[in-house]
């Protein structure tokens, strides 16, 4: 298993290139964080708050994200394959160059 960072208060971290394989982000506030290059592979977002955060470039492979507000985050270049974003908001996110087959 990976880190517990269960309902932590992250609000504008910076964790750009952080090793986040498997970690427990359910309910966390990430509003504003920096997870550029991040490796989140296998990581649970589940219902966390991701405001404007920035994952571009981050590797979210099978990562489950159900229910996260990603309103206005950014994931440009984000690999994500398998991830779950079942009843994610992604209103006003940039998706540009997204991979997120199978999602």
């Amino acid at each position: 298993a990976g880190a517990s960072l269960r309902r932590a208060r992250l609000e504008a971290a910076n964790l750009e290139d952080a090793a986040l394989p498997r970690a427990d982000l359910a309910g966390a506030n990430l509003s504003g964080a920096r997870l550029t290059g991040a490796s989140a592979r296998e990581a649970i977002f589940v219902g966390c708050c991701c405001v404007g955060a920035d994952f571009a470039g981050a590797d979210l492979s099978e990562a489950r994200l159900a229910g996260a507000d990603l309103q206005q985050a950014e994931l440009e270049r984000t690999k994500a394959l398998g991830a779950d974003f079942a009843g994610a908001d992604l209103r006003g996110a940039r998706l540009y160059t997204f991979a997120a087959a199978g999602a």
